[in-house]
């Protein structure tokens, strides 16, 4: 079929034929964030059906936005800006998603090279602009009318995409170099020459559903797991330690791998951002960071293999023991990532899908050694945990106001279905030291990655954005305030998701009463703890988000239960007041009592 290419604007063709690549490769969700220069790209999203546009005027709250949508669906979301500025804007939630794992394809539109160092506007250098945080990046061609680059075109849009899905997942990223102008109306981006251009191009792709690619060693660290333990076997007193993970492929991994150790009777250690955490029928061991600060408990409990599930949890008192014991180390991630940070003795590294294999065919050396190993980390468990429920069930300021007891009582209450997001610096550690779990709660966020305040809002707001299941995020005042432009765009998306944000309000950075500057002095408040001065209810007025000052955790976690059972706007936020520096106190000495269990 011959096409009159003078019919075609070269501009809108790029865009017909990105949009179409990304259609066809399986990506479902687009994040625009408004600007001239990416007219063609943006027009041409905006036209095609079958993709769920979300317009982000912030670039930063986008990025994270996007984050947010692909940790929960496990697949590239594509990010589209204008030049300058705006592309800088995105790097903070690139360098977590290249550190979270998490696929993007990020596309930025740019000047044409006859326009760059030439004092031209919105100018600046965007080649190579984010590193090493991006798995791949690719400078496009200037638009041309042509079946040849048309071509080019989507073979380097999907190639992108491939390597945002693996061996190791994360953000890709093109840069579009525009000439003006740019085609003004939707009319330009239809016509029979170009749809049939576009047909030409974009017809043999079909539909690509992108498996990724398990570029982890397989074979070889099996055979050298049966040199190491006999025909493949597990010794008795191996921990099965489970860190954060959210990426959806991760989250199916985990699961399987649990029920399996469930099964073996074999100790499972869990991160309370992990799914384990969460299950009924996986027996794990929640209360680790109580049991090793009791240095008895770290000796009689030294395992004979440790085998690591993605990064570690936070735990300080868990590192160090895993350092003392100085045990071989299994680590299972997917991807080319080294979650080695302690510098253990590795006897392999194995994918999560070889690790169930593993460990589905392996049996344990001596079962009357795994049960009563198994029996001493369960009894001392369930020993902090009874030591806890007398903590916070008793009707003091400090467990009905104190900050680390959201994590308690938020448990205790959620009675219908969630996804759960937990923000960075103090929440994070609470969740982890006190959540006993709660099969509701379906999945588990947080941007470890990086391990940023930053973000945390728009993130939670992706893994809400056109979710079936509510968000509930946890977040304190700081981490909040640093993203309250994330209300901006779930405000201009009403009905597209439901977030309720459970706000731990410590007047500052809290996690800073932990270290030994913690003085009380004016500097360590203007430096370090900067309390802020904003009326968090006028904040919230301001965007239309529902507001409640709550008096305790009780009415707090309350407040959730009804927005859970679908009750007021999709929009809450539910601030509990707490003292900094009496929460600090208290979090230790919880923590020092129970591990005198």
């Amino acid at each position: 079929m011959s096409v009159d290419i003078e019919d075609i604007d070269a501009n809108a063709y790029a865009g017909r034929v990105f949009a179409d690549a990304i259609r066809a490769f399986g990506v479902r969700h687009v994040v625009v964030s408004p600007g001239s220069r990416s007219t063609p790209l943006t027009m041409a999203v905006a036209r095609q059906p079958d993709l769920c546009k979300h317009v982000v005027l912030d670039e930063r709250s986008a990025a994270f936005c996007a984050l947010g949508i692909a940790k929960r669906e496990g697949m590239p979301v594509v990010l589209i800006c204008t030049s300058g500025t705006a592309v800088a804007n995105y790097y903070p939630a690139i360098v977590e998603a290249h550190h979270g794992q998490v696929p993007l394809l990020v596309v930025t539109a740019d000047r044409p090279p006859e326009l760059r160092d030439c004092g031209a506007g919105q100018t600046i250098d965007q080649v190579h602009v984010y590193g090493r945080s991006v798995r791949h990046f690719h400078e496009l061609g200037v638009p041309e009318p042509r079946k040849a680059y048309g071509c080019y075109l989507r073979d380097a849009i999907q190639h992108a995409l491939r390597a945002s899905v693996g061996p190791s997942p994360g953000p890709v990223h093109l840069n579009f170099p525009f000439r003006e102008p740019f085609p003004s109306h939707s009319g330009c981006y239809e016509g029979d020459a170009l749809d049939g251009l576009v047909e030409q191009v974009c017809r043999p792709c079909g539909t690509i559903f992108p498996a990724g690619v398990d570029a982890s060693p397989r074979e070889g660290d099996r055979r050298e797991l049966r040199a190491s333990f006999g025909r493949g076997d597990v010794p008795p007193k191996a921990l099965l330690v489970f860190g954060s993970g959210d990426s959806l492929a991760c989250d199916k991994a985990s699961r399987r791998i649990g029920r399996i150790a469930s099964r073996k009777g074999w100790v499972v250690l869990a991160d309370a951002l992990s799914p384990l955490r969460n299950l009924v029928d996986v027996p794990v061991v929640r209360f680790y960071d109580a049991v090793l600060r009791n240095p008895g408990h770290v000796g009689a409990l030294k395992p004979d293999l440790v085998v690591q599930f993605g990064s570690l949890p936070t735990s300080k008192p868990l590192r160090k023991a895993l350092t003392e014991w100085a045990v071989p180390v299994v680590l299972v991630a997917d991807g080319l990532v080294n979650y080695n940070a302690l510098r253990l003795p590795v006897s392999g590294v194995l994918s999560y899908r070889d690790a169930a294999d593993w460990l589905e065919s392996s049996d344990t050396i001596r079962q009357d050694a795994l049960q009563a190993y198994s029996g001493q980390w369960m009894g001392l468990d369930r020993s902090c945990e009874s030591r806890y429920i007398s903590c916070f069930e008793a009707s003091t300021e400090a467990t009905c106001k104190g900050e680390s007891a959201w994590a308690w009582h938020l448990c205790e209450s959620i009675g219908g279905d969630c996804q759960l997001m937990v923000s960075n610096s103090n929440p994070v550690r609470d969740f982890e030291f006190f959540w006993r779990g709660n099969p509701h709660v379906r999945r588990v966020f947080c941007n470890r990655g990086a391990n940023g305040i930053d973000g945390v809002l728009s993130t939670a707001w992706g893994t809400a954005l056109g979710s079936a299941i509510p968000t509930v995020l946890v977040t304190g005042d700081l981490a909040f305030l640093h993203d309250s432009n994330a209300w901006l765009t779930a405000s201009h998306h009403a009905g597209g998701g439901r977030l309720c944000v459970v706000l731990v309000d410590n007047h500052g950075g809290g996690i800073f009463e932990h270290l030994a500057v913690a003085d009380g002095s004016l500097t360590f408040e203007q430096y370090f703890a900067t309390p802020h001065t904003v009326d968090i209810g006028s904040l919230c007025a301001a965007y239309g988000v529902q507001f409640w000052d709550c008096g305790d955790w009780e009415e707090a976690c309350a407040r959730v239960s009804c927005f859970l059972e679908g009750k007021g706007p999709d929009l809450q936020c539910m601030r509990m007041a707490c003292d900094r520096k009496s929460g600090a106190s208290l979090r230790t000495r919880l923590q020092d009592e129970t591990a005198r269990v």
